[in-house]
Formats: structure tokens, sequence, C-alpha cells
């Protein structure tokens, strides 16, 4: 087809440039010319069509080709018709950038986008516009699984909406006795006690550049959302393990696990010292009553991971090494390995900790699933404040609220001082 000019809209040489340049920009360049082959055709209907129509017709064709694009894009997939995604939000922007707010709803209406767009104004997002509906919370939580350490290892998950509940827990049980056939039955009840978990909230902004949402959206919400998600895992993660407890923060497993099942590690490193350190906190949790093992596992620093691993005998053998390197465990046990849990426990001190227990007496209480909203007008900064609309820029702005504590102080054990691989940091 020629490149004669049109009344209206753009030629089909233009149109074609046009859409193999979003696909660049999305990084689909790969995809060939498969899906255009039939483009002239559509073309010829295109042309006949309203203004409207042609810009619906024309940003359908590149959501076709990202719908095509498979793990190229994959921000943009949505699992759950009802989900909302990050990329679908910056698809939004960009569609709605290039066609105007009506277009886009008609768009999003016909390929399932339309809670991205619902809150647009004039085109585009404005300061407290488009808040992403708590849909889009469940993407983030399966992504942050893996990646959270307490999650991953099985603790349990409450939706507490309220924003704070109060468990009741057994601290001791009742007796039972040996009878003769006449004799009384002593009384005894369980102990019982309050477990009480508070909405902590999290927070995290978020600035991007304009450019990049412009020009390549599928990169812009692959790296937002995975920035998302490590730096929130992260922060869960300390506040769950050391967290200081206090009005803000999650109260730590290091001040909650009951002193009788904390104890410091031998000081000279050893296979066979490190062992009975290791089967001492194996005992402390499994020795405990009321543990009944059900998601069992260790969590330390990957230096006192390493450590182990490279514990051998007097004759070379490593004893630990084929079961954690092939398994994934330690003495028949899953581990896993975190930074979350430092290296240092305190300032100057080299000594890290070594957590052992039944993560499913871990209880994660979720009040705020994730709110996702974003602001092209807003200011960001505490001491130097910046706007966002004369940087050209997007703030996306995270909130999660979140309290964890184990149900029983005795299921964990935690090994202080360790000094396990010290000399790798040599």
């Amino acid at each position: 087809m020629s490149d004669e000019k049109k009344d209206e809209g753009m030629t089909y040489d233009q149109l074609r440039e046009f859409v193999q340049g979003e696909m660049k920009n999305a990084g689909l360049e790969g995809l060939g010319d498969e899906f255009l082959t039939n483009m002239e055709e559509h073309y010829k209907q295109w042309s006949k069509s309203s203004e409207s129509d042609k810009a619906r017709g024309n940003a359908a064709m590149f959501r076709q080709a990202v719908a095509n694009g498979g793990s190229a894009v994959a921000p943009f997939v949505k699992s759950d018709p009802n989900e909302v995604t990050l990329g679908g939000m910056l698809w939004a922007k960009m569609a709605a950038s290039r066609l105007g707010v009506e277009q886009t709803r008609a768009l999003a209406d016909r390929h399932g986008f339309a809670a991205e767009v619902k809150s647009l104004e004039a085109g585009a997002f404005t300061a407290g516009g488009s808040l992403i509906a708590e849909e889009f919370s469940a993407e983030i939580i399966e992504l942050m699984k893996p990646v959270a350490a307490v999650r991953a290892l099985g603790a349990r998950v409450l939706p507490v909406p309220s924003g704070s509940i109060t468990l009741g827990r057994q601290n001791s049980s009742a007796t039972v006795y040996w009878l003769g056939e006449s004799d009384a039955i002593s009384e005894s009840q369980p102990g019982t006690g309050q477990l009480k978990l508070g909405a902590k909230k999290l927070g995290a902004l978020v600035p991007v550049s304009n450019d990049l949402l412009r020009r390549a959206p599928a990169a812009a919400a692959a790296m937002i959302r995975q920035d998302l998600v490590t730096e929130f895992a992260n922060a869960e993660d300390v506040g769950f393990l050391r967290g200081s407890g206090s009005e803000f923060e999650p109260k730590g497993l290091v001040s909650y696990v009951a002193s009788g099942n904390q104890f410091n590690g031998t000081g000279t490193v050893n296979l066979d010292n490190v062992t009975i350190d290791l089967i001492k906190a194996l005992y402390k949790v499994e020795g405990a009553d009321h543990v009944n093992m059900t998601s069992p596992g260790w969590l330390m620093n990957p230096r006192a991971a390493f450590g182990i691993m490279l514990l051998k005998t007097t004759d070379g053998y490593y004893p630990f090494m084929q079961e954690m390197a092939q398994s994934g465990t330690i003495l028949a046990y899953a581990y896993r390995k975190s930074n979350n849990v430092t290296k240092a426990t305190g300032t100057g001190d080299t000594k890290s900790r070594i957590f052992f227990g039944d993560w499913a007496q871990y209880l994660i209480a979720d009040t705020l699933n994730f709110e996702l909203s974003e602001s092209d007008t807003a200011s960001y900064g505490t001491s130097n404040a910046k706007s966002a609309y004369a940087r050209d820029e997007t703030v996306i702005r995270g909130l999660h609220e979140v309290d964890g504590a184990p149900r029983h102080d005795d299921a964990f054990a935690i090994i202080n001082e360790v000094e396990y691989g010290e000399s790798l940091d040599s």
C-alpha cells in the first residue's frame, strides 16, 4: 500500500512504523512481523472508520501484540480477570496519553483492563488519582512469598481487616492421673493466655521517569514491581525477626522466644561442636509438648550456612555439604538463607544467629494488602521536597499493614553468638 496521505489518521506505513516502535519499546521486537501480516486488510477497514474508532483500532493492535508477547510482557498478564496488575496500570497510562480518557476506557472495557483506568481524568493520572484496587495486592503477596523468608518457611497468614486481633492460646496442659478403683480425680486445668496482633504500617515511594513509562512500559512495570516486592519482603522479615516491638514496628522473634530456648553457639567452630549446637536447637523445639512440627525449618545468614557446609572430618569429608546442596536440608530439616538475619548482632560484633522452629506456629496478620496509588503531580522528599510534575515523573506509593508473632514462645529456638563461616569474610 502506498504511503499517500489520508484525510484523517495515519497512513498504513506510518501505522506499521508506530506499532513496530511500540513493540520495540516494550521489549517485543523479537516477535517478528507475524502479527503484522494481515494489517493491510485491517487497514482498509480502519481507514474508513471514524477518528475515535481509528484510535481504538490502532491501540487494539498494540494491545494484541502485548497479549501475544508471552514471558516478555509478564507484568501485563492477568491470571484472574478481576486482578489489577502494575503492567496494566502503566499500559493504561500510555494509552490514555495517546487516545484520551474516553477512548482508553472503551478500549480497556474491550480488553479487560477497565479497573486500571477507572479513575483516569483528562487523559492523565492526577494527584491522588488512579487508586489501584486491592485485587492487585494478591499479585504482590504471591510474588513476595518466595522472597520473604518467614512467609516462605510456612508462616500462617490471617486476614485481619479490622486492624487488630486477640487470640487465645494454651500455655500449659491439664494433668492426667492414673487412678485406683475408688480414687477421686484431682482437679487441673490448662493454663491459657492471649496473643494480640495490631496493624503496623510499611510504606514506600518510588519516583519513576515518565520517559521510561512512555517508552518502555513493560520494562518499567517489571522493574517497579520487583523493587516493591523485594523491599517490602525485606522490611517484613526484619520486623518479624528482630523488630523493636514499638508502636510502629512488630516485635521480633529474638524478643519473643523463651530465654530457655536461646543459647550461645560453641566458641570453637568444628564439626563436633556445631553438630551439637544444631541438635540442641532441634531438641529445644521438638521437646516442647505442644509443637507439632508442621512446617519446621532453619533460617540463617548465608555466611553461617556456608560455614556449616564447609565443616569437615579429619579425613577431609564434608558431611553437611551433600545434604545441603542436593536436598536443601540440614539434619533433614529445610533451611533458608537470608541476609535479613544479620552477620552481626551488635555494633562491632561479627557474630550472627540461627533460627530454628515450627514456622506454622508463626502468625502473620495481614491488614492492608498492599494499597498502591500513583501521582504525576505529587511532591516527595522530607528535607528537600521535589515536584513530580516539574521533574516529569510519576510517584508510585505502596502501603502495607501487617503484624506477626509466634503462637508459642517455645516453638522456636535461637542459636546466638554464631561464628560459623566467619573466616569467609577475610
